[in-house]
């Protein structure tokens, strides 16, 4: 770490799994913006789509995860269509609270068979979710319309 350059890391783990699991641990303690660096040789990188992929990851781990945030797990019953605002494979190493904080409406979120971690807003109706999309193509310019 250079000068003038801070950090705090908590522990080695040999897979990304299990240093995952660490972190929800840590953030269901109440330290909020824990995540998973990885290192090789001694040198960080980044941590790999392949990582997220091969880590189990369980509905009820990210529920713990992304509930305290006021985030809601998608609830397919509801009719409607949704706006998609983001989609992230290490979601816990994303600033993306800080642009979903100016987002007014209920943030849903899906985990994805890859582990990838999709975010919604809605549902709306057919003449409604154009109006939304507008609204919210202000905050986050590459959100679309989905069919869940």
């Amino acid at each position: 770490i250079s000068n003038s350059a801070y950090a705090l890391n908590y522990g080695k783990y040999d897979s990304y799994e299990t240093a995952h699991r660490n972190v929800l641990n840590i953030k269901a303690k109440g330290i909020q913006g824990a995540y998973v660096t990885k290192y090789v040789n001694d040198i960080r990188t980044k941590v790999s789509v392949s990582d997220i992929q091969a880590a189990a990851v369980t509905q009820q781990e990210l529920d713990k995860d992304l509930r305290p945030s006021g985030y809601r797990p998608i609830n397919l019953e509801y009719s409607g269509k949704y706006i998609q605002i983001g989609s992230f494979y290490n979601w816990d190493a994303h600033g993306y609270d800080d642009t979903f904080k100016n987002i007014e409406s209920t943030i849903y979120y899906q985990l994805q068979s890859n582990n990838a971690v999709k975010f919604f807003i809605g549902p709306y109706t057919d003449q409604d979710v154009y109006i939304e999309l507008r609204k919210i193509k202000n905050i986050i310019p590459d959100s679309f319309i989905k069919t869940l």
